[in-house]
Formats: structure tokens, sequence, C-alpha cells
């Protein structure tokens, strides 16, 4: 058994044990090792077993500056969990109840002295004594792939709609995983709805969308395309938020069929999966097509038939995201758009309330005479509010889930119906006419006619044609 003998460390707060930490007890070797650090069952947190059990990550150094970048990124990261759990708390609301896919994240992050060396790292709480397996081992073990298949579908959906949640929260916090694959994702085999991420400090924090990083992770199937593009192409990799959306996708379908949505395909490379929506629409293929694995063909009349039984919204999000989102990566479903279609599918204790409601009733809770909301904005003011949202929401400054209840109070404050789903709709068709990269007389008007029946200015109307 080793020694760390902590310098400086900071509780992300998760766990009150974790509070204040001097020295920390590994075993002798890492039990795993990747390309950012070696990672270690924790014996004793102050020479005192922990009551929950911890894995420790040491990071390691490249020579490039890995192991500051990856103390750098759990640290930005950790700030943004104790600011959330703060908000939380404020509600009375336990984080890990409210985002249970972040039981994996880190418990405490540390610098100290390891072997007569400095080390960084952090602790989280050890998955598989905690009964979650990774879904690695789920598709390469035939007996967890026949225990996961038991598992009711509406938790497989809740499965999918917490992970989903928890990358809505990290876009919120501006920051890139950058590395989600199978190895990454933990789940339950158990009749519930247990899943965890895993492995944040190969990710970033960055300030603003378009903002690249080049910091990813490891080569495989989960990748975005344009990673895949820029690695055929032996550039230097550049990343952004939009990564992630592919990934979570690709996730997601993992967690419904336990394949990947092109495994049809002889290769998943970027050249063939170009060509294969250039001549295709997902997940169609013709069994002559030089592109098709015939291998698999019984596998993939499986999968037709499969397919066609998913709900209709979810069938949708996989169909836009592959054969819109390869190439144009703003077309990808959000998480929030995820997290929204998986919502009605899943039991209703696995359902997460909005924050605002949570706020409202706590506010009437705390004052029950509170008086009726005033009018925020007036008719007069509609155009230019509606016109800068619009804007706002395009030019990737703001999204539009953050205005659902402020546009729900508008609405019927102004009696203009469903406006949230009237701007969700004029945004939808927007990506739609500009998949291509031009737009027509035809797809000019339809978003015309839509922007001026919602109360968009013409002048704004004219500037969004032109971005």
């Amino acid at each position: 058994m080793k020694t760390i003998k902590i310098l400086q460390c900071q509780s992300t707060g998760f766990d009150h044990e974790f509070s204040s930490i001097s020295s920390v007890q590994i075993d002798l070797n890492p039990f795993a090792e990747g390309g950012f650090g070696r990672i270690y069952h924790c014996n004793k947190i102050n020479n005192v077993k922990p009551t929950n059990p911890q894995v420790i990550k040491i990071f390691k150094d490249n020579g490039q500056g890995s192991a500051a970048h990856s103390y750098k990124t759990i640290r930005n990261l950790q700030s943004k969990f104790v600011e959330k759990i703060k908000e939380l708390d404020d509600l009375g609301i336990r984080f890990l109840d409210y985002y249970p896919a972040f039981f994996g994240a880190p418990q405490f992050v540390f610098e100290g002295e390891l072997d007569g060396e400095e080390v960084q790292g952090y602790a989280a709480n050890n998955l598989i004594s905690f009964g979650y397996t990774s879904f690695s081992d789920v598709l390469n073990s035939a007996e967890n792939r026949e225990k996961y298949f038991l598992i009711p579908l509406e938790l497989i959906f809740a499965k999918a709609y917490h992970l989903s949640r928890a990358f809505s929260l990290l876009q919120e916090f501006s920051y890139i995983h950058a590395d989600l694959k199978t190895d990454n994702l933990f789940v339950s085999l158990g009749e519930d709805s247990k899943c965890a991420l895993i492995d944040f400090d190969s990710g970033a924090v960055i300030e603003n969308f378009e903002d690249d990083t080049y910091t990813w992770g490891t080569p495989q199937d989960m990748l975005a395309p344009e990673i895949f593009k820029q690695l055929s192409a032996n550039e230097l990799v550049k990343v952004d938020l939009f990564s992630d959306m592919w990934s979570v996708a690709m996730a997601n379908h993992y967690l419904f069929y336990c394949i990947h949505p092109l495994f049809f395909l002889n290769q998943i490379s970027y050249n063939s999966v170009t060509e294969y929506i250039n001549k295709f629409s997902w997940p169609e293929i013709n069994d002559q097509s030089a592109l098709y694995n015939n291998e698999i063909s019984e596998a993939y009349e499986w999968y037709q038939d499969t397919i066609k039984t998913l709900p209709r919204d979810l069938y949708e999000c996989f169909r836009v995201t592959v054969s819109k989102g390869y190439l144009v990566k703003e077309l990808r479903t959000t998480y929030y758009q995820w997290a929204l279609k998986l919502e009605p599918l899943i039991p209703v204790d696995e359902k997460r309330f909005n924050l605002s409601k949570i706020r409202r009733r706590k506010q009437r809770e705390d004052n029950p005479f509170q008086p009726v909301p005033e009018f925020l904005i007036s008719d007069e003011q509609f155009p230019d509010f509606i016109s800068n949202l619009i804007i706002s929401i395009i030019e990737k400054r703001t999204y539009l889930y953050e205005h659902k209840d402020k546009l729900n109070i508008i609405s019927a404050q102004l009696s203009r119906p469903d406006l949230y789903g009237r701007v969700d709709k004029l945004l939808l068709t927007y990506y739609e006419i500009i998949a291509d990269g031009k737009i027509n007389n035809i797809q000019r008007n339809k978003f015309s006619y839509l922007s001026k029946n919602l109360g968009v200015k013409p002048e704004t109307i004219e500037k969004i044609l032109k971005i």
C-alpha cells in the first residue's frame, strides 16, 4: 500500500466524509491505465476505510502538459458542480438525485506527494462496488448482454434520459467531454435506471459555443464525424460543443440496441458514411451496395423490423442526426430534445421537474399570497423581444429551453398561443433550409411566412436569411 500526502484538496460536496483530507492510501499498482492517468483502488482516507468505496485517478504527463491540462479541466468543472450543488441545495434538492448520471463524477480533487514526487488527481465512486458495469463489458459478454436485454424498455429509456440530462448540464457548463465511449459509460444490470458517466479530465471547459478545443480522447465509433475527417487528413484534431451531441446520439442508440446505428456498413469511416448518406436515407440501404456488409444480413433484417417499433419521435431524432447531422452538425439532436422526447416514455418517479417550476413552487410555499406576476412585455414590445430572441438562439448566445417558462407566461398574457412550440418549429425550419448551404425561393418564403406569423420583424427575417 502506498500513501499520498495531500497538500491541497477541494471537495465537490457530494459526500461530507471527504470535506477534509490529509492522506490517501492506495494499492501498490494501478488496476487500470489510460492515456491521461493511472487508476488505483483506494484503501483508506485519513487512515480510515471510506464508507463509500473510491478509486483514485492520478494524472500522468505525456510531455506536452497533459497532466496540467487534466488538473485544470477537473478543477474548472468541479467549481461549476459546486455552484450547481449549492443552487439545488437552496431548493431542497440533492444534486445526485436530480442528476444521477454524475454518480461517477469527482468526489474531491487534490495535489499531493507520492513516492517523493508531486502528483495531481481526483477520487470518484468505485462504480463496480455499487453494482455498475461498464457498457463495454455489456457488449463483450453474452451473459451481461442477456441480463441487460431483460431490463424493461422504459428503464432503458430512463438511462438515456438521465445521460442526456447530464450532458445538458455539461453544456450549461460549456464543458466538452470529448471522449464518450462504451468504456466511459457505466450501467446497472438490474431493473433500474442507473447509468453513470466517468472520465471527465480528458475534456475541456470553453467559453463560447463556437470555440474549438484540441482535446479529444481515443479513436472509437462514437467519435463525431468531424474528428474522423481530421484524423483521416492527418490534421490537428479540434472539437467543439457539437461533437458531444453526436456521441450522445450514438450512446443512446447503443443503450437501446447495443449496436451502432450504422453497424450494417462495411466501414464506419468518414468517406464511407458520407457516401452512404448521399445515396440512402437511414436506416435503409440496398443489399447490393458495395457499402453494405453482407455478413450481417440477418442482423440487419432484425434491425429493420425492430427500429420500426421505436417511438416516432425517437426514430426522427436518430434519422435527422445520422442523415443530416453527420455533415451539418447544427442539425444534430440536442440533449434537451432527447430528454424532452424520452420523458413521456419513462416511469413517473424517473422524471425530473424543470428547476424554474421548482423555484416557483418554492416561492409560492414561502409566500402563499404572492401577487399575480405583472405583464412581462406589452404587445408593442413583443416584435423586438421575439426578434432578438430568435437571433440570439441562432447565434448560439442562448438556448430555447432557457426561455420556455417566460414564453409560456407571455403566451398567456398576450393571448399568443403556444409561443414556445412555434419558436421551436421556426428554428427547426431554419436548420432544415440551411442544411445544404443554399436557400431557394420556396424555402425562403416558408421561413418568412412562419417568422411573420410569429411576429418577427421583417428586417430581422432578412438578417437571419443572410447568416
